[in-house]
């Protein structure tokens, strides 16, 4: 699952995936959001989609079958 833009309904979806055995890789605006998510557990990378020119390549380790843009 990836969840672009985990911020709080994202973290609460990613939360309840992680729980159930759903790899969840999360994409957030800042280096801070991304390490309070890590601490969760979570695999989070931090972009500005407003102002990166370069949109990360997901991890292809996890099942992106399931993507949330919020």
């Amino acid at each position: 699952m990836l969840i672009v833009g985990c911020g709080d309904v994202g973290r609460k979806i990613a939360v309840r995936a992680l729980a159930s055995g759903t790899p969840v890789q999360c994409l957030v605006r800042s280096q801070e959001s991304a390490d309070a998510l890590g601490r969760l557990g979570l695999s989070a990378k931090s972009i500005d989609l407003d102002t990166d020119t370069g949109f990360p390549a997901p991890d292809t380790a996890h099942d992106h079958s399931r993507i949330f843009y919020l």
